[in-house]
């Protein structure tokens, strides 16, 4: 729980003898692969009725298989 509040996707506050955590659904993955990508996206899949639009955030490489010039690569 300290990892995923020290990273921003949880909100800690304590109330009386309580800890209540909150989360924030609009943080990106941290892996380079999934950056692209929202939790809230993981978290509609569990949630009926309240799935997620995808969203995209700009990730630097190629956007085509490929590469940079959209030519797909020859025979292995």
């Amino acid at each position: 729980m300290r990892d995923l509040e020290a990273e921003g996707y949880l909100v800690r506050a304590r109330r009386g003898r309580r800890t209540h955590y909150a989360l924030r659904p609009h943080q990106p993955f941290r892996h380079p692969t999934t950056a692209d990508h929202e939790i809230d996206e993981l978290l509609g899949l569990f949630t009926p009725g309240q799935a997620a639009e995808p969203t995209r955030r700009a990730v630097a490489g190629p956007a085509t298989r490929g590469g940079a010039t959209g030519v797909p690569p020859g025979p292995p």
